[in-house]
């Protein structure tokens, strides 16, 4: 049994109270990912760079000019809640299974192509890890996405001795790895560059976040 003076109990319960506040706070994290025609990007929101952050009323005009328009294609969006430097992550992904690869067997007169099943995964993959900082007004974000597309498949010759066929499939990559401050309630817009079928449309992520104190 330790015992301590009175005043040394109140700078433990005093301890224990700072210790909750920085741990009772949830961070509310959206993402959004969109192409859009970039010089109504930029009309949105003024000098969208490849980084910029939005104040509320950007963010107003950025939803209600593109977001909520025609002027953007939402591609993939992710709601998540998470404790204070808790990490989360989201994963949406669709499972497609395809002939990855064929053991042949030949015979005198024929060949047979024995196929290999394999799995390719495109959709969308969140990852955040949410930290308050000292003043417990802002937020840093240790935040990677990734999102794969997975085009139509086109049909080709496996070998030309044979007759079989197979689907040939291309996967498109989007990542998005960084580390940012963002105020309680802010946005941040990250434009990732031009989108592969159209050059005149570029790809961009919103990402917002929202301060929740548990009582």
């Amino acid at each position: 049994i330790v015992v301590q003076e009175p005043a040394v109990h109140g700078k433990i319960d005093e301890f224990l109270k700072t210790l909750w506040a920085k741990r009772a706070v949830l961070v509310f994290t959206s993402l959004r990912q969109f192409t859009a025609d970039y010089e109504t990007l930029r009309k949105a929101a003024p000098g969208a760079g490849s980084t910029l952050s939005l104040d509320p009323k950007e963010l107003e005009a950025l939803e209600k000019e593109i977001l909520r328009g025609k002027a953007a294609q939402l591609v993939a969006s992710a709601y998540m809640t998470s404790f204070n430097r808790q990490r989360a992550n989201i994963v949406s992904v669709r499972a497609t299974p395809v002939i990855g690869d064929v053991d042949v067997e030949v015979a005198e007169s024929a060949g047979i192509g024995d196929p290999i099943i394999r799995t390719i995964n495109d959709g969308l993959v969140f990852d955040v890890t949410p930290s308050l900082t000292g003043d417990g007004k802002h937020v840093v974000l240790d935040f990677r996405s990734q999102y794969a597309k997975m085009s139509d498949p086109v049909l080709v010759k496996f070998d030309p001795h044979l007759k079989n066929t197979v689907h040939r499939y291309n996967l498109a990559f989007e990542n998005l790895l960084t580390s940012i401050t963002i105020p309680d309630g802010g946005a941040v817009l990250f434009v990732i560059g031009p989108s592969e079928s159209n050059p005149s449309r570029v790809a961009a992520v919103l990402l917002t976040t929202r301060i929740v104190r548990v009582r």
